[in-house]
Parts: structure tokens; C-alpha cells; sequence
């Protein structure tokens, strides 16, 4: 039996690994996948680097093609489009950037192996037919078709993208049962939530003397339910934010309240150390916004042995998970004082950490995914 070689076409690629290290979802699967034993080869490309991005510094070729220690073996090919129109279109030019490129994409397959393109782009346009890859796997990382920083005609963009995929992927997995809807025809499909990537550190570390009751860590956009924090700071709660910020009118008004400590962006590789800054896990996204409908703080905050207070129930089933969305002031106050006395209990805390058991890691989801892919190439070469 041939082993796989994979070609991916990333979401967040080299660039945004060196800024924020292995912290989404496209990046943990390239990991876990570039790791299985089966696997003779992992080819990353780049989303191509628009010439304005690289007059003004923002990304550096230096950076694209370099290896990096957490992904050994991966090859990143890194690519300028020359186009002066590229920063006009924004979002938009994503869904042509990648055309000129399909020889060099195409040209990364190996005569020794099963060669597998995984697509995670929402936007771009891939002939996937003329690549001539043996099987094609699209990953869909987030529910896109309802993205609240995405525009309208980027939405449609998206559906038609998911359109495509439909009729022509042989394999397409999605975040969750919501994301995954917005497919149909007869490919295979399957919900594949998130998990801890082979990196994380896990385990149960001593919160700091001061530590703050509340923590939360990710992008501050504006989906971001402001609510729950004046309400935590009105209980007299302190209340820390890491993350880089997106919505700077969110950002400001998550400011002006009492207790509210903001601490700006972080690396992937610093997020246990900060863990040990705050007792309880927020993920504190309104309902009306939400798109990313398995957050990959829910496994670290729970591999950190650290109760959540989350606005709603997602795909693991937990009773160290509180959801306050229906929960009346009173209700919210009980769950707020189980869930700081839990992360004060050590033994508590013990069990929490022990929750998170092999199925919720992402060497065991990809070793699955790895036999469904041979048993679609089985099964496309009779």
C-alpha cells in the first residue's frame, strides 16, 4: 500500500503560525496529519502574498518558505502575486488568487504515493479536477456561510466555493453540524469538532496567588456577549481578556468596565502559562453572531483542569461546563460561585483535567480521517 502525500491549501498559513504559533484549527490538523505514520509528505502553500503585503514588510519571503520546529517535515511554498489590484478587492481577490498557481500546486504530487489535496479556503476557487490529485478532502474550519466579519457578497462567495465542493471533494469533514450543512451532494461528510493539537501543554498548574476569577483567551471581535462581563465586574468579579483585538468598539467598551484587566495578543506557545493568571474559562460568544461553533479554548481550558462558564452548550458533554444563556442574575451568580469553588479545589480540579481523554486529541481524529481517506481511494479505483 503507497503512503499519502498531502498538499494543503491553508486558512491561516506560515505567517500567521509566526505570529501566534499552532493556534487554529487548519494548523493542528497539518500537524497531527505531517506526523502519522502513513504519511511520506506534507506540502503547505501558502495563501499567495499579495505585492503590496510585501512593500510594505508585512509578510517576508524569509518567513513563508521556513521550516518551523513544531512541524517537522512540512514544506511551505510561498508565492507573490504581482497584481496591483489585489488590496482593492481585499477578501474577494482570495476567490482568483490561487489560479495562476495550479501547475506549481499540481506539481507536488508524487509518483510514489497516494497524493491528496486538503482545501481549508472558504473563498478561493481551486479546479480541482485539473490538479489530478487522487483524492480531494475540504475541511470547512468554521461555519463561513454565517461569519460575522465577513460581507455579504463574500458570504456568496463562500456558497458558491461550498457549492463546488459539494459536486466535485470526495471527502468533506466541518467543525460542526452547522458548517456542515451548508454541503450536499453524494461526497462523504462527516463533523469532525476540534481538539487539542500534539503541542499543548496540558496539565493541572497552581493559579498565581492574584490570580484573576475570569479568564478569557481569543480573538476580540465583536461577537464578543459585553453583557456577561458587566455582569461579572456588578458581582465584584475581576476579569482578564487575552487576545488580539479585531473590534476595536468591542475592545473599548469591554475597557470602560470596572475589573476588566485587557492584555492584548499572545503567542499559542505562552497560552499555558497564562492559564495559571485566572481561575474559571469564559467563552462568552452571543448567540446571534456565532460561527465558530467548536471553540478550541473548550478543550484547553479543560486540559488545564479549569471549569468554564460558556454562553452555550457545544459538543462535549460535561458537568464542569455551566451555560448562562438562559440563567436568570440569581441563576448566574450560583454558577459563578460553584465553578470559582471548583477551581480553588485541587482534587476538583484533578478531575476536570482527567475529563479530557484520548478521543479529544487531534493525533486520534486525524489516525480516523487518515483510514477514511484510503478507503475513498479503495473504493475510487474500482
Amino acid at each position: 500500500m503507497k503512503p499519502l502525500n498531502f498538499v494543503v491549501l491553508p486558512y491561516r498559513d506560515r505567517y500567521f503560525l509566526e505570529s501566534y504559533g499552532n493556534a487554529v484549527r487548519d494548523l493542528h490538523m497539518i500537524q497531527a496529519v505531517a506526523g502519522h505514520k502513513d504519511v511520506c509528505g506534507v506540502s503547505v502553500f501558502n495563501r499567495p502574498v499579495t505585492l503590496h503585503e510585501r512593500l510594505l514588510l508585512r509578510k517576508s519571503a524569509k518567513v513563508g518558505g521556513l521550516p518551523h520546529g513544531s512541524f517537522p517535515g512540512v514544506n511551505w511554498i510561498d508565492k507573490t502575486d504581482k497584481s496591483p489590484v489585489a488590496p482593492l478587492a481585499r477578501r474577494r481577490w482570495v476567490a482568483k488568487a490561487y489560479k495562476r498557481w495550479h501547475e506549481e500546486i499540481s506539481a507536488l504530487r508524487r509518483s510514489d504515493a497516494v497524493n491528496v489535496l486538503l482545501d481549508f479556503t472558504p473563498l478561493a476557487k481551486i479546479d480541482y479536477n485539473s490538479l489530478g490529485f487522487d483524492v480531494v478532502w475540504y475541511d470547512a474550519i468554521d461555519n463561513f456561510t454565517k461569519h460575522n466579519r465577513f460581507s455579504s457578497s463574500e458570504v456568496d462567495l463562500v456558497k458558491d466555493k461550498y457549492l463546488y465542493v459539494s459536486q466535485n471533494a470526495d471527502l468533506i469533514t466541518a467543525v460542526s453540524a452547522g458548517a456542515l450543512s451548508a454541503f450536499d451532494g453524494s461526497s462523504q461528510r462527516f463533523v469532525l469538532p476540534n481538539g487539542l493539537p500534539r503541542s499543548a501543554e496540558v496539565g493541572i498548574r497552581p493559579c498565581c496567588q492574584d490570580a484573576y476569577d475570569f479568564g478569557f483567551m481569543g480573538f476580540i471581535t465583536n461577537k464578543f456577549d459585553v453583557s456577561l462581563i458587566r455582569k461579572l465586574s456588578a458581582m465584584g468579579y475581576r476579569t482578564a481578556i487575552f487576545g488580539q483585538v479585531y473590534d476595536r468598539e468591542t475592545a473599548k467598551a469591554l475597557a470602560s468596565i470596572q475589573g476588566v484587566y485587557l492584555h492584548g495578543a499572545f503567542e499559542y506557545r505562552e497560552a499555558a502559562g497564562i492559564s495559571t493568571l485566572f481561575k474559571v474559562g469564559l467563552i462568552p460568544y452571543l448567540r446571534s453572531k456565532l460561527h465558530d461553533e467548536s471553540p478550541l479554548k473548550l478543550y484547553q481550558y479543560l486540559s488545564w483542569g479549569k471549569p468554564v462558564i460558556s454562553s452555550i452548550g457545544y459538543e462535549i458533554s460535561s458537568p464542569f461546563i455551566r451555560v448562562y444563556q438562559e440563567a436568570s442574575d440569581a441563576d448566574l451568580e450560583d454558577l459563578c460561585r460553584i465553578s470559582i469553588q471548583e477551581a480553588q479545589d485541587f482534587g476538583m480540579r484533578a478531575e476536570i483535567y482527567a475529563s479530557v481523554d484520548d478521543e479529544f486529541k487531534w493525533e486520534f481524529k486525524i489516525a480516523e480521517m487518515i483510514d477514511r481517506v484510503f478507503q475513498i481511494h479503495r473504493k475510487l479505483r474500482q
